[in-house]
């Protein structure tokens, strides 16, 4: 039988047919869970996968980040609790803007039976109504309770001593505490908590003073970036951004929205300050151009990654700069030059070398040389490559490095794909 990493690329194939998808399901193969990942198929397919017989595979569908929100709340009601759990907790992925399912989608859910779906609900539903809020503070499952009670304290601040002991950290940031459940936040001696605390903007100016003083240095550089300070009296403060420390920026710089505020915090001598500022998606023009020449890499970085009109010219050197794990998402970016990635063609490091061929406008030339790369990962791009030749595709279908990349290159013609199936036992 054909290596199941063939079929597993046809699943995944953006030029793959409905007929060719559907026999992948309907075959009951694992493979049809890459099907469910796909996140845009035809209609059919969407029919044929939220009715599957396959619990699992249902469940992934509904984790599926890119599927269209009216897809995945059609599952809202399947006769499974887990894939109406997976509807409700939906997909999380890393700094990715996921389609809100319909209101009546969420309300529907939150009246389920189990406690698993009506906690999850709470977790993703962006605004829930009061009155549905109020109704599940009574709900009879705690977590259930909790999560209401969470999302609630804002309107109802005699909630606010509830929320705070199970250690939300929205409201030991954020909510008034009276001097007593300060201190009782303050004894419990853990450093998040602590940090959290300290950027509480109505917390006693002797507490302030207090934790300004601590003995932890993360607990000190929290209280260094609260808004009421002046520069001269944040060098008071013993703290310190070191370039590579991931800083927990200030609420404060980068929900800003008056022009005071963020220059204030875009112009501190404060590293921590200017990460934030570089989060705050209402920042000026003058002020972007300011902190795209920031000294510290993580402002430029941020930058980047938080506003659609950050430079190409600030945008490449970061890319190339970059080791962290968010790098590639700096290709999403509106105003990145891909064209330039066509340039590292020729790096020593094959991890940079197979960038080249995110270059959207790659030559061909280009892609067939790397398909003959010595190394198997960049091989293993530029199989997929739809400016491949497809006169490559048999040797690269032939190498267990690259079958499942070459299978999944559009340019595989729809026969191909049937001799895939075929040999994969699926009529």
């Amino acid at each position: 039988m054909l290596n199941d990493t063939q079929l597993a690329g046809v699943a995944r194939n953006p030029a793959a047919p409905a007929s060719v998808l559907l026999r992948i399901l309907r075959s009951g193969r694992q493979e049809a869970y890459w099907i469910a990942q796909r996140g845009i198929v035809p209609d059919e397919v969407y029919d044929a996968i939220v009715t599957h017989p396959e619990r699992r595979l249902r469940g992934w569908f509904a984790d599926v980040w890119s599927a269209p929100a009216a897809q995945r709340a059609r599952l809202a009601t399947d006769p499974d609790p887990m894939v109406r759990a997976a509807v409700a907790g939906g997909p999380t992925p890393f700094r990715t803007k996921v389609e809100q399912l319909p209101a009546e989608t969420y309300e529907l859910l939150s009246r389920d039976e189990h406690a698993l779906v009506r906690e999850l609900v709470l977790e993703q539903w962006a605004d829930p109504p009061a009155e549905i809020l109020d109704r599940l503070l009574d709900d009879p499952e705690p977590k259930v309770r909790a999560r209401a009670a969470a999302r609630s304290w804002r309107r109802r601040p005699e909630l606010v001593p509830e929320v705070v002991r199970a250690g939300d950290g929205d409201a030991i940031e954020q909510a008034q505490l009276d001097r007593a459940l300060a201190l009782e936040v303050r004894a419990t001696g853990d450093i998040w908590t602590l940090g959290k605390l300290a950027a509480n903007p109505h917390l006693p100016a002797d507490l302030v003073d207090e934790l300004a003083r601590h003995h932890q240095p993360l607990v000190r550089l929290a209280v260094s970036m609260r808004p009421e300070f002046t520069e001269e009296q944040r060098t008071r403060i013993d703290h310190e951004v070191l370039p590579q420390a991931r800083v927990h920026p200030a609420r404060w710089t980068y929900e800003a929205t008056d022009e005071d505020t963020m220059r204030r915090a875009a112009t501190s001598a404060h590293t921590g300050l200017r990460r934030g500022a570089a989060c705050n998606p209402h920042l000026p023009p003058d002020l972007v151009r300011l902190l795209a020449a920031d000294e510290d890499f993580a402002v430029r970085l941020l930058l980047c990654e938080n506003h659609a009109d950050a430079p190409a010219e600030l945008l490449w050197p970061v890319y190339q700069e970059a080791k962290v794990i968010t790098r590639g998402a700096l290709l999403q970016h509106p105003g990145f030059p891909l064209h330039r990635l066509a340039s590292l063609a020729d790096h020593e490091n094959p991890e940079i070398r197979r960038e080249a061929l995110y270059d959207p406008e790659a030559d061909p030339a280009l892609v067939d040389r790397l398909s003959h790369d010595a190394n198997h990962l960049v091989r293993a791009v530029a199989a997929a490559h739809p400016h491949l030749a497809p006169d490559h595709l048999p040797r690269l279908l032939a190498d267990p490095f690259t079958e499942s990349s070459a299978a999944r290159n559009p340019g595989l013609p729809v026969p191909e794909m049937d001799r895939v199936l075929r040999e994969a036992g699926i009529v």
